[in-house]
């Protein structure tokens, strides 16, 4: 992509920075979002029934394993809960494996090439398992089927860009997404969570239930159990070196690695173990919900945004194009685990209507990352002396606060100059749009938003 956004990330945003971001899958989310996991997800099933060469010769527990595979928390989670626009790359993503695994290469060329126009975090994922792949056989060609995908996605970089924008150079790109993901986190400002925070019952309750699959594929001798223990190695490469993928996406692999062992290696005890792995906890898989049993998917159904988005539009009416809006957030005291104070879903609404109206409203998290070094300039603060140094700084016209859902704006605004011109209380959207469903950290209050002009 060509071209600068004011909109984005501190202003005048080189869009070319934005190589990871692959147009097809963002389209298709884009105007089909309710329905792309699913039909990705149902994809993704139909690349195991084509490709599945099962060991056994028993019809029932093949076709209760494709039952078990269909009716997993997993796959339902994937097709209504935790994919995005990343989930056309996962519906490729077992064909290429299968390929691999059967030494077509062509085929795996192909498929991870599709992969590159659909989602660019499974094709580091996938780069990550082939590198690993190749070594355990000792063999280049498997690390060969994924060139092209490799120079595909290097054309996302404009090599005849004459900016002067270092961080627009492929050198910059690379260097801010390895700042950003933590593999040069002595250089950077803002820091993953601990080492020690990172062992939490998430960690020991998904470790456990890989661990258990890899013993029961291990007794049975299960053929190419290799690959669940590259799965496993990205799994905790991931947790605790370099957070390249979000956890869903590590989901969707694994999910991915133990359909194809237990499709080769059919088996009563394979199938319990299978599903073991395959059906967590609703709720550990972000499928959980208030108002259902901790073991039970809420019953789902899409909705229309437009109804926030209008609200958000409507509060921020008085913003003309190429005005700019700070929103005030606490410093997050150098932890990305706190950014934007917990309310970082319902920040996306009026960062996506200054897009839309060409006006900056900032920080988004663009701008965290291009601020992710030791001295940078300062993106925070909620108090009114703090915001008025913000706004100075950053030469903003409106500022955006928070304070609890159902209070008055604190009078100390007033008396700084702030003008109030805009209030949306999201304790009214949480009832009226959002079904008594919270949007935002279960440790935040409901917020009420107002909007303030500044002092002139």
């Amino acid at each position: 992509m060509n071209g600068i956004s004011p909109a984005l990330g501190l202003g005048g945003y080189q869009l070319s920075r934005l190589f990871h971001i692959t147009l097809p899958s963002m389209y298709a989310y884009r105007y089909a979002s309710a329905i792309l996991p699913l039909s990705s997800m149902l994809s993704w099933y139909l690349m195991h029934v084509i490709a599945v060469e099962t060991a056994s010769s028993n019809s029932v527990l093949t076709l209760l394993a494709f039952t078990a595979i269909l009716f997993s928390t997993t796959f339902f989670a994937g097709s209504f809960v935790f994919l995005n626009y990343n989930a056309l790359g996962w519906a490729l993503f077992p064909l290429g494996i299968w390929s691999l695994e059967q030494e077509n290469y062509w085929v795996a060329a192909l498929s991870w090439l599709g992969v590159s126009f659909t989602s660019t975090t499974v094709l580091f994922i996938s780069g990550l398992f082939i590198a690993v792949y190749s070594i355990y056989h000792g063999d280049l060609v498997p690390a060969v089927s994924l060139l092209p995908a490799v120079l595909k996605t290097l054309s996302h970089f404009n090599l005849t860009s004459t900016t002067k924008d270092e961080k627009a150079s492929i050198t910059g790109n690379i260097y801010n997404m390895a700042r950003a993901i933590g593999i040069l986190g002595s250089r950077a400002k803002y820091k993953r969570a601990t080492f020690a925070k990172k062992l939490d019952i998430y960690f020991f309750y998904f470790i456990f239930l890989y661990l258990q699959f890899l013993v029961v594929c291990l007794y049975f001798s299960v053929e190419n159990t290799h690959i669940w223990v590259i799965g496993i190695l990205i799994f905790l490469t991931n947790k605790f070196v370099s957070r390249f993928a979000d956890e869903q996406s590590i989901y969707m692999l694994m999910f991915t690695l133990a359909t194809i062992l237990l499709l080769q290696h059919v088996s009563v005890v394979m199938l319990v173990s299978y599903w073991i792995v395959a059906s967590p906890l609703p709720i550990m898989l972000g499928d959980g919900s208030i108002n259902e049993p901790i073991g039970t998917s809420p019953p789902l159904a899409p909705f229309k945004v437009q109804g926030i988005v209008d609200r958000v539009s409507d509060f921020l009416s008085q913003v003309r194009p190429g005005n700019r809006v700070f929103a005030a957030f606490d410093d997050p005291d150098e932890s990305f685990d706190k950014v934007f104070n917990g309310y970082r879903v319902i920040h996306e609404v009026p960062l996506y209507v200054a897009s839309e109206r060409s006006f900056h409203c900032l920080p988004d998290w663009y701008a965290v990352f291009d601020t992710n070094y030791v001295g940078a300039p300062s993106l925070w603060g909620r108090t009114p002396e703090q915001v008025i140094e913000r706004v100075k700084q950053w030469k903003a016209d409106y500022v955006l606060i928070y304070q609890e859902s159902g209070s008055e704006l604190d009078i100390e605004w007033e008396r700084r100059g702030f003008v109030p011109v805009g209030m949306l209380d999201w304790g009214e959207v949480v009832d009226q749009e959002l079904e008594g469903e919270r949007c935002w950290s279960k440790h935040c209050a409901d917020p009420v938003w107002w909007l303030l002009s500044v002092p002139k």
